[in-house]
């Protein structure tokens, strides 16, 4: 298996070079699992995949030390680089680079920091936009969140919501500051196709985030400017739809199995499921057991 420097470096080597890396978004070990095994070259973590997971609202409930945790599984389950989610660093310049150095030693390539405020403004509701902190806020906890982390090809993405609140033109003062304060790569935040147009030329780092589907796809976001486009929502719903599927089957018949007659593929999918972890299992035995 890859170490942490090994895919950060590799990561690196993505978005150098030609192409987008598509990471869908996941929320635990076996979603980043489905997804090496998918063939992608990368697991996004969705902080609001992992909010829903644990029955919570995406609101910013969860804390540093659970974030961290779900990282560091996913981390050590998939040899793909991993995208973080960091949220807003939780809290101010301080949590944020003790936020930096905790996702660095959870062994992920990258995270993304936004700026929002702490605690989040939900969003969601047109009447109850994303709040933004002032822009040299966001540069100082930018500049802690570098000089905190050890490894310098981990990757720090500045993420911004504030189009929901501020004119295009607002925006870009914010992420041409966040680019001058050293930021990796930048997440825009921008959904509208005549707004995604207006970026590439002026910022010069790699671009970060969620293709507005389906007006354009992972594949189409290349044409923008983005290196990297991560898919929230997509696994966790699919996921949602397929076991309120087998709930109903087993209440109908007691039985359940009847539901996989309607899914694709289902049969590899179950022997796929049945053989987690076993080959690893299997070689340890024999090379340290003797069986």
């Amino acid at each position: 298996m890859a170490t942490a420097s090994e895919r950060r470096r590799a990561l690196r080597a993505m978005i150098a070079g030609p192409g987008i890396v598509v990471a869908p978004s996941t929320y635990d070990p076996l979603s980043a699992m489905l997804v090496a095994e998918a063939g992608f070259p990368a697991v996004h973590v969705s902080g609001s995949g992992v909010a829903r997971s644990f029955g919570c609202a995406d609101v910013g409930l969860l804390t540093a030390t659970e974030m961290v945790a779900v990282h560091e599984r996913i981390a050590d389950a998939v040899d793909l680089p991993v995208v973080g989610d960091a949220e807003t660093g939780f809290g101010n310049a301080l949590n944020t680079a003790r936020s930096v150095r905790a996702y660095e030693r959870a062994g992920v390539a990258a995270i993304h920091l936004e700026d929002d405020y702490t605690p989040k403004q939900p969003g969601g509701n047109p009447d109850v936009p994303h709040g933004a902190i002032p822009v040299a806020e966001m540069v100082g906890k930018l500049k802690a969140a570098l000089d905190a982390r050890s490894d310098p090809d981990f990757l720090i993405i500045a993420r911004s919501n504030a189009r929901d609140v501020e004119p295009f033109d607002m925006l870009m003062e914010r992420l041409l500051a966040y680019q001058e304060a050293g930021a990796d790569a930048i997440w825009p935040g921008v959904r509208a196709q005549e707004e995604l147009e207006r970026l590439p030329g002026p910022l010069r780092r790699p671009l970060v985030g969620v293709p507005p589907r389906p007006r354009v796809s992972a594949y189409q976001y290349e044409q923008y400017g983005f290196k990297i486009a991560c898919l929230p929502g997509t696994l966790g719903m699919a996921a949602t739809a397929a076991m309120r599927a087998a709930l109903q089957a087993i209440k109908a018949s007691g039985i359940g199995d009847e539901c996989f007659e309607q899914l694709p593929d289902a049969a590899a999918a179950r022997r796929w499921y049945g053989a987690i972890g076993m080959a690893a299992v299997e070689r340890m035995e024999r090379e340290f057991t003797g069986r």
